[in-house]
């Protein structure tokens, strides 16, 4: 995130703290420090990691009590929706979130197995 402020209320962290986003759930205005840390430590050497030829990251994500995986991949997809993202960016799920999205496919043929044999 970049952010421009007022010369005179820079160099000052308090500021950060007057900071607030929109929460996607309620649309309330909640405070970039409900959750996000800062601090002023030196920045330390950077790495760049990299997926074959092309620079990469990782986002990493836990779920929140009583949501299901299906919910958390959906959410992801459609906060990258919303942001406009270009076309040229490419994401992928990693993981458990991987292997839930690639039995998503299977299930259209597990159900049209299943209505091919009846029932005995």
């Amino acid at each position: 995130m970049i952010l421009e402020i007022l010369p005179e209320l820079q160099g000052n962290l308090d500021t950060l703290n007057k900071i607030y986003v929109r929460a996607p759930a309620t649309g309330d205005q909640v405070p970039l420090s409900a959750f996000a840390t800062w601090t002023s430590d030196p920045v330390r050497p950077l790495s760049i990691s990299h997926q074959g030829q092309f620079p990469a990251t990782t986002i990493s994500f836990n779920l929140g009590q009583g949501v299901a995986l299906g919910q958390a991949t959906e959410a992801v997809q459609n906060a990258m929706n919303d942001l406009g993202a270009p076309a040229t960016l490419n994401s992928s799920f990693q993981g458990t979130a991987q292997a839930f999205q690639q039995s998503l496919g299977t299930v259209p043929l597990l159900i049209l197995a299943g209505a091919g044999r009846g029932s005995i």
